[in-house]
């Protein structure tokens, strides 16, 4: 909905101000400079212009149209490609960590339903990909930052709460056996961490930069 809210209020700007540029061309006739206007926008061809000067903005105005138009076309598909790959790991997160999602669920889970008991390659594998898919959300939502408005189909599988749960599940771990994953689980949770900043300049986002060192600090249990 937000991109085609944003695509009507391109297009009523654009119509408003070549309207705007063809008024003197039309002896002040508001209604004949913007019936004109959206005739070359929406390419219609209904009003013809009558003199050079209004031939070149009708010209220009169809051009607009019709670059505004491709533009969303050809944006539609990066987003929606953007948004699945978000949303995939997400859906496949609910069979170990529930739905919502809870750290310690998706500790126990992983742990004990999916891996060998003596085993945390699991977790290992599991705190990679969501690295990974950190980055590529941190990099797809802050070059398209429309993505941060698109939600999660389902309101118990939102994506921020199902990164928290691996966060959560990564620190526990940190915490209670801190030898088993230092180096996947430490870097999954630093780029947890640090994902919401990127896009935070065009939403009104802070930003904390990096956890004071006292948070740093863990006891080896």
């Amino acid at each position: 909905m937000a991109l085609f809210v944003r695509l009507l209020v391109w297009v009523i700007v654009f119509d408003l101000s070549f309207s705007l540029l063809l008024l003197p061309f039309v002896d002040g006739d508001l209604w004949q400079a913007a019936s004109e206007a959206g005739s070359a926008m929406f390419t219609l061809g209904y009003a013809a212009p009558s003199n050079v000067g209004n031939t070149v903005l009708v010209y220009v105005a169809a051009y607009t149209g019709l670059i505004v138009i491709a533009l969303q076309i050809g944006y539609l598909p990066t987003l929606y490609a953007a948004f699945n790959r978000r949303e995939a790991e997400v859906t496949l997160l609910v069979s170990r960590a529930g739905s919502p999602s809870w750290g310690p669920e998706l500790l126990v889970r992983t742990r004990f339903g999916m891996a060998a008991q003596t085993s945390t390659s699991e977790l290992s594998e599991l705190y990679q990909r969501w690295e990974r898919w950190a980055a590529d959300v941190a990099e797809s939502h802050s070059t398209y930052l429309t993505l941060v408005w698109f939600r999660s189909p389902s309101p118990q599988s939102n994506w921020l709460n199902s990164l928290l749960s691996v966060m959560d599940a990564a620190a526990l771990q940190l915490s209670l056996s801190p030898g088993s994953a230092r180096a996947p689980g430490s870097a999954g949770h630093s780029d947890g961490i640090h994902l919401p900043e990127p896009s935070g300049p065009g939403h009104s986002y802070p930003g904390r930069g990096r956890p004071r060192s006292r948070f740093r600090t863990r006891c080896d249990l």
